[in-house]
Parts: structure tokens; C-alpha cells; sequence
């Protein structure tokens, strides 16, 4: 009856550990799974208040170990690790930095029934002191956007986040560089969106686990300059001898400011045949001479430039510039003057002497075309002269406003006494009885007027003639 009685625990203990989910068996290298151990950790239990915890731990390479630990109620509670626990503790310190375990919990009473659990829980080895970031990776997209990746020894580490620093430089005016933000991430890419045109980008990344941090890791980027329509349609309307008129088109949805206009003498290479060269593609960014650019208004969609060599080939682009002084592409042709005879002629350009950079275009005011250009060398002459006539021109005048007043002091001491006895004579006469008794002259004074003159030590000459 007795043995009969062992048969049907060692069956009702085999059924709960089929249903919960233990295993039955286990070919781990040091049995700690097996059932032969868990019945002798079972049967450490001295009460029906004992019991025992079981651990089950899946490791990486996908083999399993389990250990126990006892609890006894008397005389005084307390447990006990099995040296199984204590091994299977010391095989997780071996694993590699943040290596990822799966571990089950179950707690058993004595007889080997599942009271409580299982309790399962995803862990991670200490991953180490944090590395830095290697193979920083930036790309920027069209959406003005800039993607970003990296590579790290502990890929999918949990433990492990990164910290993005980046920080703009404005290639438009070249302020000193601001940090923009900071932001933690986990992964291995991000995706920074919203950035600004036509600035260069420095993206730092930092490795972070708990509160430690890795040295930075830096690249850098430029993003391209804000891009809309260039002018279309760009043609040559007209040429002589020495002007090349040439049209285009605004393009749509931009507000124009200004255009400008491109012209250079341009070399094409040697192997390309006139017949079998075409102005559009890349073929169009062939390398020219020193250009000249001019800044036309937005309301001219053509222009006739003059004062160019007969028979030779030119480059001549125009681009459109908005509110923002953002520049479009570049729309260009080559084109060619006429031969002195009147015929146009594909001779290529050759070197002269270079141009300003940049200059300003000024217009003749003409029906669909434009007058002289004037260079901004020619423009500054204008100025510079303009100054000197007139500095010039208050020279002139001090030295004859001081000429004068040098002559008519001479006249006025070389004529004094003429001109007092001339005055003389327009010193009214006080004697009438019409005149203010208090206008009377005094006692002993002279009353007529060339005589007080005289008392006053005047000599008498003869009148001014």
C-alpha cells in the first residue's frame, strides 16, 4: 500500500510539472535540471510549511540551467542556497558584456506542487564601462532632412543609450556656432528633421550607460542651398558682330527679386564636334573663361549685351535670385557673336583679360532689350572723378572769393578819402527846419557835412570821377 502510495506522488508531481511548464528532463552538462536533483532538493523540506525556489535560467546559446534554494521554518526560518544557484550565478558573470538571459521562478512546497508562479523575467549582463561610437554615418535627404548612423560593439544592449549633440554653422553669414539640441536615443540611426539650408551641420554622439558616458564622436555635414526654378526657356533672340541678345522666361511660383546674368568668352574641348554639341545637360557646365555677372531687374526677361568680340563663342547663364538672396540653378546656352562680314561663326573664345566678379547693369530703357553694360570698375570711375571735380570745384571757389576780398580791401585803403567825400554828399542836411531839433548839431560843431569830414582829419581832395 505504502509503495503504492509513492507511485501516485511521483505521477501527480510528474502531471504538475508537465502542466506549469517545468522541464522533465534536460540534457544541461551538469543535471541541475534533472529530476534526480530536483527530488533531493525536495526532500530537504522538513515541514508542510518548507519550501523550495526553483530557478530556471535559458542562456544565450540556448541551454538551460537551474538552481535552488531552501526554505526551512525550523526551528528558525531561514534559507539555504543550493550550490546549484551559486554555480549557475557564477556561469551568468561569465557571459559576454550585456548578453541577454530569459529566467523562470517557480516556488514549490514539499511534495513538488507549484504553489506560486512561474515568474518570468528578461535580464541582461553588466555591459561594461560605455565605448565610444565608431563609422559615423550622415546623409542628407531632399526633405531637408539629415540621417544619421553609427556603429557600437553591443548592438542591441538595452542598457545602452546615446546622447546627440549637434550644433549649426550659417554659411550665409558665418556666425559663430550655436548648440541647436540635445536628445537621448537608443538605437543605432536617427533622423534629424527641419534643418536650414545652406548651413554646415557637426552631429556629436555619446555613448551612455546608467550614469557613466563615453568620449564624443563627431562629422560633419553641409546641407545645399534653399533650390527653386531657374528662368526657362533661355534663347538667343539676336546677334551682330559685337551684342548677343538673349530671352527667357520668369519661373512660376517664385517671387523674382532679381536676375543674374552670366557671360564669359567659353572654351569647349577639342573632341566635341560643333554639329553634335548640344546646350542642355551636364554639357552645359563646361568650364569657361573669367565670367562677368550682372544683376538685372526682375521686370527684364531679356537683355542685349554689347561691346563683344566678333566671331567668338559665348557662355551666357542667368539664374534667379529671391527675397532671400537664395540663388536658383543656373540656366545657360552657348551662343556666338557674329564674324565682322555679318556671319555667325562657331569660333571658340579666347583668354582676355578677366572681368570684375560682379557689376551692376544699366539699360538704355529700349523696347525688349537693355544698352551698354556698365561695369562696377566703370561705376566707381564715375564716383571717384565726380569727388574730385568736386573738391576741385571748392578750391576754385575759396581762391576766388579770397582774391576778391584781397582786391577790394586794396581798392577801399587806396580810395578812402574819395569815397568818404563821395559819401559825403548823401549825408542829409539837418538844417531845414523839418528835421528834429534833437538831430540839430551841437554848439560848435561843424553843420556842414564835407567840413565835419574835414575835422575829422580828412584832407580835401578833388571828387571820384
Amino acid at each position: 500500500m505504502k509503495n503504492w502510495r509513492q507511485i501516485l506522488v511521483v505521477l501527480l508531481t510528474l502531471l504538475a510539472l508537465q502542466v506549469t511548464g517545468l522541464p522533465i528532463h534536460n540534457d544541461d552538462p551538469d543535471n541541475s535540471c534533472s529530476q534526480e536533483k530536483l527530488q533531493a532538493m525536495l526532500a530537504k523540506c522538513q515541514s508542510p510549511l518548507d519550501d523550495v525556489t526553483r530557478v530556471i535560467t535559458k542562456f544565450p546559446d540556448g541551454q538551460q540551467r537551474c538552481g535552488y534554494r531552501v526554505l526551512n521554518i525550523f526551528p528558525d526560518p531561514h534559507t539555504v542556497d543550493d550550490e546549484s544557484l551559486v554555480a549557475l550565478k557564477e556561469e551568468k558573470k561569465k557571459l559576454p558584456p550585456c548578453s541577454k538571459c530569459e529566467t523562470k521562478v517557480f516556488l514549490l512546497n514539499g511534495e513538488g506542487n507549484v504553489i506560486q508562479g512561474p515568474v518570468t523575467e528578461r535580464e541582461f549582463t553588466e555591459p561594461g564601462a560605455p565605448q565610444a561610437v565608431s563609422d559615423v554615418n550622415l546623409k542628407a535627404e531632399n526633405d531637408q532632412a539629415i540621417s544619421v548612423g553609427w556603429r557600437y560593439p553591443l548592438p542591441d544592449c538595452p542598457l545602452v543609450s546615446f546622447s546627440i549633440t549637434y550644433e549649426r554653422f550659417d554659411l550665409n553669414d558665418l556666425t559663430p556656432p550655436r548648440e541647436l539640441q540635445t536628445f537621448v536615443v537608443n538605437g543605432l540611426t536617427h533622423r534629424l528633421s527641419n534643418v536650414e539650408h545652406h548651413s554646415l551641420y557637426e552631429i556629436c554622439i555619446t555613448t551612455l550607460i546608467g550614469e557613466e558616458k563615453s568620449t564624443k564622436t563627431c562629422a560633419k555635414i553641409p546641407t545645399q542651398p534653399k533650390t527653386f526654378p531657374a528662368p526657362s526657356n533661355l534663347e538667343l533672340i539676336g546677334s551682330t558682330s559685337s551684342s548677343l541678345t538673349v530671352a527667357w522666361e520668369p519661373p512660376e511660383g517664385v517671387e523674382v527679386v532679381n536676375y543674374k546674368l552670366t557671360v564669359a568668352e567659353a572654351q569647349l574641348p577639342d573632341d566635341i564636334e560643333r554639329n553634335e554639341y548640344k546646350l542642355e545637360g551636364p554639357k552645359a557646365q563646361l568650364s569657361t573663361l573669367a565670367a562677368t555677372t550682372y544683376t538685372l531687374p526682375a521686370e527684364l526677361h531679356s537683355y542685349t549685351i554689347k561691346n563683344l568680340r566678333p566671331g567668338y563663342k559665348y557662355r551666357i547663364g542667368v539664374k534667379t535670385v529671391d527675397a532671400s538672396g537664395s540663388e536658383s540653378n543656373e540656366a545657360g546656352i552657348f551662343v556666338s557673336t557674329n564674324n565682322a562680314d555679318g556671319e555667325n561663326s562657331g569660333k571658340e573664345g579666347k583668354s582676355t583679360a578677366p572681368s570684375p566678379p560682379e557689376s551692376t547693369a544699366e539699360t538704355d530703357g529700349s523696347q525688349g532689350g537693355g544698352g551698354d553694360i556698365v561695369s562696377d570698375k566703370t561705376y566707381w570711375v564715375i564716383i571717384a572723378l565726380s569727388i574730385v571735380a568736386s573738391i576741385l570745384g571748392i578750391v576754385a571757389f575759396i581762391f576766388i572769393f579770397a582774391f576778391c576780398c584781397c582786391k577790394g580791401k586794396a581798392f577801399v585803403g587806396k580810395n578812402k578819402e574819395k569815397i568818404i567825400r563821395k559819401m559825403g554828399k548823401y549825408i542829409p542836411d539837418f538844417s531845414n527846419d523839418n528835421v528834429n531839433p534833437a538831430h540839430f548839431p551841437k554848439e560848435g560843431a561843424v553843420s556842414d557835412p564835407g567840413a565835419r569830414l574835414l575835422s575829422q582829419g580828412v584832407a580835401p581832395k578833388s571828387e571820384i570821377v
